[in-house]
């Protein structure tokens, strides 16, 4: 079965380091911040978009996995920091839609 990862906690807690070792396609909305160069461009009035753009690259990967059948369906890690419950809503409507399992883990250095 296809596996969603959600990965929270705070900022330096070690999400990207733990999504590393995992074999899935990783996605953060700080991504939406990084340019082709790898330099952080983080604004305060991009954050929505930040996030509805992670949300439109998990949903673009899963209609992937549902639409290509014969190729081997990946894993995705979503690394945010999901604070709040409800950030993580979302997610969990597009894994029951595509059917994929999620799991949590929480990051806490």
């Amino acid at each position: 079965m296809k596996t969603l990862f959600l990965v929270r906690g705070v900022p330096g807690a070690g999400k990207s380091t733990l999504v590393k070792s995992l074999d899935a396609y990783a996605v953060s909305a700080d991504d939406y911040h990084t340019d082709e160069y790898g330099n952080y461009n983080w604004k305060p009035e991009n954050v929505k978009k930040a996030h509805e753009w992670c949300q439109d690259k998990v949903r673009e990967m899963m209609k992937k996995s549902v639409e290509c059948e014969h190729i081997i369906a990946r894993d995705i890690a979503v690394h945010n920091t999901f604070t709040q419950d409800w950030e993580m809503e979302p997610y969990f409507k597009m894994a029951e839609e595509y059917d994929y399992r999620v799991t949590t883990l929480i990051v806490e250095n």
